[in-house]
């Protein structure tokens, strides 16, 4: 059985980063913002490029959110070494730079991902995502037996599509969403059981806090079939649609997946419990860690 491993933490205090010069990017949809996006989550290679190949190459990389680089200037004139990342979630240094790709309007919410997992039947998992308001949304997946789902986006432009219901597998499928001539996908997603964890520091402490973290992080290449997600500790004062930000986009289990750090990815609680369900199960079945269920609810209408 899959599992998702997301730990939910209850919101802390969002420092506001200085705001960055104006600069003419913005004009063109991507967010300048001083700082660093957070260590890890790299996507492709980094590499010496001007503003403008940078964007294009995060353009062209499949869930790239962004890219980092240092320097004293926003729009540095020349070359500057740049990082790409998956997640927008970013820290507050004077010294580095940050451009946030523009948020396409037809798109999955940032709950959903690839190597993401989907509860399995006799649920009805769901997709979701926004569009265009009024715009017809067909779901498509390649799980046996799954038939397309046409839904159509609703006012404030959410849509969400309840799948056939599909038996827990390691054998992962692609699940397609189409409209108006565009596709988006969502790869190596895996049927099982969703965990949420959701606490304060306690859940927050990760594996590589823990006394045998070396041992722990090695035997995580034993579960690739268990997948991760955690939220970024974000508060908010209004209800949100989406999560306000993800720190550890869904991940496949492995040492360098569970060891983001002292107090960010991967919780030890969440890891440990859903390690403890799978080694007692009599079946194999994807698992995963996620947020609060209503982080992850759907568009309510």
């Amino acid at each position: 059985m899959a599992a998702v491993l997301l730990p939910l933490l209850l919101p802390g205090l969002l420092l506001a980063a200085p705001s960055a010069p104006a600069d003419p990017e913005q004009q063109q949809g991507w967010t300048v913002k001083q700082g660093a996006l957070d260590a890890g989550n790299d996507i492709g290679t980094p590499a010496n490029h001007t503003i403008a190949e940078a964007e294009a190459v995060c353009a062209g990389l499949h869930g790239c959110a962004g890219f980092t680089f240092k320097s004293n200037h926003s729009a540095p004139a020349g070359r500057v070494k740049c990082y790409f990342k998956s997640v927008a979630q970013s820290n507050v240094d004077g010294l580095w730079w940050t451009y946030l790709k523009p948020k396409p309007a037809f798109r999955f919410a940032n709950t959903q991902g690839d190597h993401m997992v989907l509860q399995q039947a006799p649920a009805k998992a769901q997709v979701w995502g926004f569009a265009a308001a009024g715009a017809s949304v067909t779901v498509t997946s390649t799980a046996s037996g799954a038939a397309p789902v046409t839904v159509s986006a609703g006012a404030d432009g959410t849509w969400a599509a309840a799948l056939a219901p599909v038996a827990a597998s390691t054998t992962a499928v692609t699940i397609s969403a189409s409209s108006g001539g565009e596709t988006i996908t969502l790869l190596d997603v895996l049927y099982g059981d969703v965990f949420f964890c959701s606490g304060q520091s306690n859940m927050q402490f990760t594996v590589q806090q823990t006394f045998n973290a070396t041992a722990e992080l090695a035997l995580a290449a034993n579960y690739p079939h268990v997948r991760l997600m955690t939220a970024a500790d974000t508060a908010s004062n209004v209800s949100l649609v989406e999560l306000a930000a993800v720190l550890q986009p869904w991940s496949v289990a492995s040492p360098t997946t569970l060891a983001g750090g002292n107090f960010t990815f991967f919780s030890a609680v969440c890891w440990f419990t859903v390690r403890a369900t799978r080694t007692c199960s009599l079946t194999s079945m994807p698992s995963a860690a996620a947020p609060d269920p209503e982080s992850l609810s759907f568009p309510r209408g």
